[in-house]
């Protein structure tokens, strides 16, 4: 399904549309579904007619949950050497850049 957004600015003078009908790239699913998702996302950027530039849709995110160690007993990483079945400590890993 295509998803499209609008940008509004909204200042002491009122409301002023920037942008209307503006595509979102497709959701990234994995690299099977969305093999090139670098290039798909760099079409859904947008230069309004002020010059802004203007983005709505997935990218990678600072915040990352490391499920193999989650779903492994709560084993996580930086804690493993108090686990009631220690391994060795580590960093957390995030999974979407593996």
């Amino acid at each position: 399904m295509r998803q499209t957004y609008s940008v509004t600015r909204i200042d002491r003078r009122g409301r002023h549309v920037l942008g209307t009908d503006l595509a979102t790239p497709p959701v990234n699913v994995g690299l099977r579904s969305t093999p090139n998702y670098e290039t798909l996302g760099d079409a859904g950027v947008h230069t309004l007619a002020d010059g802004s530039k203007v983005f709505a849709g997935q990218r990678d995110d600072p915040f990352f949950v490391d499920l193999g160690s989650v779903f492994d007993l709560l084993g996580l990483r930086p804690f493993n050497p108090a686990h009631l079945i220690p391994l060795p400590g580590a960093p957390g890993v995030d999974g979407s850049r593996a």
